[in-house]
């Protein structure tokens, strides 16, 4: 039931008469934890207001920026809001309440600047600020007798807009017109919400998870006022809780959002739930750095990589081919674990990425002409469609994507020019490989590489890869969430979508877990940077990556240690897996047939476990040197073959793998699954929780599972296994795949004119020779070499043109004409290699 008073003072006083118990339990809530020291000589310190999201000098710059680009867009929300105006806010649905309070303070402020006189205003600013009180009213008398409270909604829906945001930019953005008593009223309600989160997570020093929840709801404790109203006369009673709310900047927004992200994420953007989430933790983080950064004198995209990369990881969520089965269409994110099948593109591609255009517009012009390239002309770009153009929600929308995110004034950069890379290493071990950045015919390829565990939706994927091009071949994932929400795809539900069963991973099967399990032995009570688990050797560190290394356009080499997932077992003594992904725009057919994907698996354990290398896939692979022979309605089994064809031409897609495996020879190769059973656990046994499944549903979560069993009684196995991958259309033979061993490597040689060896010891060595018989040009990849300087030689002969320096990634590459032959490597001990590649860019 609303609260009844006579006037605003009265509530005010009202108010007051609580403040003494409310400081009380918020001290017993609270506890002891440490300070927050505002940076000198920032707006925060100096006392300055505005200081959230613009200061006084900043100002001038938005101003313009509105006048330049968006003067007829501005004049037109304006006049809405005035045509609004006598709307009472008691009758507004909460986002308009929350997002409407925002409008009109900016109103008052654009008005009240004079930089604003080409525009018609339609009211005061003693209306506007008035108004704007109205609004705090209403909102301070849901919060404390609705039971309002900040929602992981984020920005739209019925739970959307930010409470205590709000009050704060409210506060400040109208300081020099508000009364002592209201800006006391102000303060008393940023407090009244700090004592009102009762999720154990949202207090410091407890165990805490970055998620989509924590990232949203946690903002009742406070930091916003805090950083509104530090420093400010508000009554001695107050000063604590101010200062109380201004420490949360320290161990809220620093310690357990961006620096979790830069260190416990591995240093670039990434979000505790998984990539089907971050699309809505983004808009948060955005709020926050946007907001926070003006104040405390800070560029956040220059201090951390998790904001200046947000808007690049966001768009390489995206799959590359628009889905279209002629009943439905839209382009779909990668991830379909345990969330939904979520959406890509559209109005949700402009409200993630271009804000982080425009906060990079001062450090970082050119990365902010890159992403703008994307955002508009890349694939699944808006074009020359503003999707917040749509007038129906510029209550909601335009004052921070059209006006204060801006980013009409910022100049593009293709990819090319700026020179971004095809291959990234992004967050929560996710690393993604395109072959180009606009056509729909590109293939995707994702290679997960944990260092860290991480909380909440923590998938034991260790080492898996997904292969998508003109539709998924390889799927790395499982089907949870029986949801519409996109494409009217409702897959049905399975029991733990998150386990080893669902991944593309090198899988042990010691019989007592058929969903292939494996005792990590991490802790998800904390995720502090500086929480002991999170320490190098600690108990959430799972994996190393050894070596990463891309020759744009020509290869990427990956070395992934996960050891460390199997240190709650007795019986792992290694198990890494390695990846070279050959791509070559300028090779005969390249789009076709001349892409290839080469996976190495090496096993070490004190007991003979049944080891099997996974791969998921939408429609049955086809044997091509052998049959399948049948077990069981959803079981098939070979053992006199080891080339398989894997093809998805359903609806749009056209897309066809080829996948030959060379090491081991003794082999059987299990497949399980069908349309009818999709998920299937090691032994047979059903995983789904019931709800049928459609073709496209399918084409997200899989239907099979190969299973490549090594038959031995050894504890050491070593996998090779080479993919050709092109479109249906065209990719119709198989090009040779042939083994080469060394002994101390293994190798692939491809199609006459592709050579790649990994190593296989745990030493980096330093020579290597062997023969392969070709027509014409070669080129080389050798892995797993020392760092230094190498001679190569042919027939003993050494090869021209041989940028023959090995860095720390320890990859050698060079071309050889004139056919086949023998070829030795060997170091020099002469020269000393660089410590830095001067031919790789990749982010990490």
């Amino acid at each position: 039931m609303r609260l009844m008073v006579e006037s605003k003072r009265d509530l005010m006083r009202y108010m007051n008469v609580v403040h003494t118990v409310l400081l009380l339990l918020s001290s017993m809530l609270w506890g002891q934890y440490g300070t927050y020291n505002v940076p000198a000589g920032s707006p925060m310190a100096n006392g300055e207001h505005p200081r959230l999201f613009f200061t006084e000098s900043t100002f001038p710059s938005i101003a313009s920026y509105i006048e330049t680009y968006e003067s007829t867009d501005f004049q037109t929300w304006l006049n809405a809001r005035d045509a609004d105006f006598d709307e009472s806010p008691s009758s507004k649905e909460r986002r308009m309440l929350l997002w409407e309070a925002c409008n009109y303070a900016f109103l008052y402020y654009a008005l009240d600047s004079g930089l604003f006189s080409s525009f018609t205003f339609g009211h005061s600013t003693t209306e506007y600020a008035d108004k704007v009180y109205d609004h705090i009213i209403e909102i301070d008398n849901r919060v404390r007798n609705q039971g309002m409270r900040e929602f992981r909604g984020g920005i739209t829906g019925n739970q959307g807009g930010y409470i205590t945001m709000t009050t704060a930019l409210a506060y400040d953005w109208i300081f020099d017109y508000w009364t002592q008593s209201q800006k006391e009223f102000m303060a008393d309600l940023s407090i009244f919400m700090n004592t009102q989160e009762t999720n154990a997570r949202c207090f410091p020093d407890e165990g805490m998870n970055l998620g989509n929840d924590w990232n949203s709801q946690c903002w009742e404790v406070g930091f916003w006022g805090g950083a509104a109203m530090y420093g400010d006369d508000l009554g001695a009673s107050r000063t604590a809780d101010i200062n109380r709310l201004k420490d949360v900047i320290q161990w809220f927004v620093f310690d357990q959002v961006f620096d979790v992200q830069d260190i416990v994420h591995e240093g670039t953007a990434a979000n505790g739930e998984g990539g089907n989430y971050y699309g809505v933790t983004l808009g948060q983080q955005t709020f926050q750095a946007s907001g926070l950064g003006p104040a405390l004198g800070m560029d956040f995209c220059q201090e951390y990589g998790s904001i200046h990369d947000a808007a690049w990881f966001y768009w390489n969520l995206g799959l590359p081919r628009r889905f279209d089965n002629g009943a439905t269409a839209g382009w779909i994110k990668h991830r379909f674990d345990d969330a939904w099948l979520s959406g890509w593109g559209g109005r949700g591609h402009q409200t993630n990425m271009t804000p982080i255009i425009s906060l990079l517009k001062a450090s970082d012009p050119d990365h902010a002409a890159a992403m703008h390239w994307l955002v508009t002309d890349g694939r699944g770009g808006i074009g020359t469609t503003d999707p917040i153009d749509d007038v129906l929600e510029k209550e909601i929308f335009w004052l921070w994507f059209k006006f204060l995110w801006g980013y009409k004034d910022v100049a593009k950069l293709t990819p090319e020019e700026y020179g971004l890379s095809k291959t990234n290493r992004f967050g929560m071990g996710e690393t993604i490989m395109y072959s180009d950045f606009d056509t729909e015919d590109a293939t995707k390829i994702l290679f997960y590489q944990h260092e860290w565990f991480v909380n909440l939706h923590h998938h034991d994927d260790y080492g898996g890869f997904e292969v998508f091009k003109n539709g998924l071949l390889a799927v790395n994932n499982g089907g949870n969430w029986k949801s519409t929400r996109v494409l009217d795809i409702d897959p049905p539900e399975t029991t733990d979508p998150s386990s080893p069963i669902f991944h593309n991973i090198m899988a042990i099967h010691t019989g007592s877990n058929a969903f292939y399990f494996n005792q990590a032995n991490t802790t998800p009570d904390n995720d502090t940077p500086t929480h002991v688990a999170n320490q190098a050797g600690g108990q959430n560190n799972i994996g190393e990556v050894l070596a990463e290394k891309s020759l744009e356009d020509v290869y990427d080499y990956f070395d992934y240690d996960y050891t460390r997932t199997y240190k709650g077992e007795t019986f792992m003594d290694l198990i890494r897996r390695k990846m070279v992904y050959f791509r070559d725009p300028a090779a005969p057919d390249y789009s076709n047939s001349e892409e290839y994907l080469i996976i190495y698996d090496n096993i070490d354990m004190t007991t003979n476990h049944t080891r099997r290398w996974l791969m998921r896939t939408v429609y049955e692979p086809v044997t091509m040197d052998g049959s399948w022979s049948t077990q069981s309605s959803s079981y098939k089994t070979t053992s006199n073959t080891t080339e398989f064809e894997v093809t998805n031409t359903y609806a749009n897609n056209n897309g066809r793998m080829y996948v030959k495996v060379l090491e081991p020879e003794d082999i059987t190769v299990g497949l399980r699954g069908s349309p009818s059973s999709p998920y299937l656990d090691a032994n047979g046994g059903s995983m789904s929780l019931g709800g049928n499944i459609n073709e496209a549903a399918r084409n997200f979560t899989g239907t099979y599972r190969m299973e490549v069993e090594h038959n031995t009684s050894s504890t050491d196995s070593d996998y090779l296994v080479a993919m050709q991958i092109g479109t249906a259309t065209n990719l119709t033979t198989m090009a040779s795949m042939e083994k080469i061993d060394t002994g101390d490597f293994l190798g692939a040689f491809l199609n006459g004119n592709r050579v790649v060896f990994f190593n296989t010891t745990t030493t980096d060595l330093n020579a290597l020779t062997y023969t392969i018989t070709a027509a014409g040009s070669v080129r080389h990849v050798v892995t797993g070499l020392e760092p230094g300087a190498y001679f190569v030689r042919q027939d003993g002969v050494t090869v021209p043109g041989v940028d023959s320096i090995v860095d720390e990634n320890g990859s050698l590459y060079f071309e050889s004409s004139g056919g086949g032959g023998t070829f030795v490597i060997s170091k020099s001990s002469d020269i000393t290699a660089p410590n830095t590649p001067t031919n790789v860019r990749v982010t990490k």
